[in-house]
């Protein structure tokens, strides 16, 4: 699979990897991602590396939902996500995600683990 992805080139180009690019400068960064999804470990690091960079960075781990989740018109979460990502597009900001879809924030564990990589 890796080399489908990234060819010849190395793990750890910021290219193929961009939680490990430079994050300085950006604007504002909404991460939606699933508690059961491979990519919630890469959306808590670009996370943390967006803080390194004073970058406002929304994070929204919704519960129990499948990678890009949205796109799924069937589950009801998903029109929630697409008013949300809509409304960051618009407003560069968001209030937390409401308790019954998920959680904004890792938990002391993800914490834990990301601290040990």
């Amino acid at each position: 699979m890796q080399e489908l992805y990234i060819g010849e080139s190395l793990p750890d180009n910021r290219y193929a990897a961009p939680v490990l690019a430079d994050f300085v400068g950006l604007p504002p960064i909404l991460g939606v991602v699933g508690s059961t999804e491979i990519l919630l470990d890469d959306t808590l690091r670009a996370a943390l590396q967006a803080g390194k960079a004073d970058v406002p960075f929304y994070l929204e781990v919704w519960e129990k939902m499948p990678h890009v989740f949205p796109i799924f018109s069937i589950l009801p979460e998903s029109e929630v996500a697409i008013e949300r990502i809509g409304k960051f597009i618009r407003e560069g900001y968001l209030h937390p995600l409401p308790k019954r879809y998920g959680r904004h924030k890792a938990t002391r564990r993800e914490q834990r683990a990301l601290a040990l990589k």
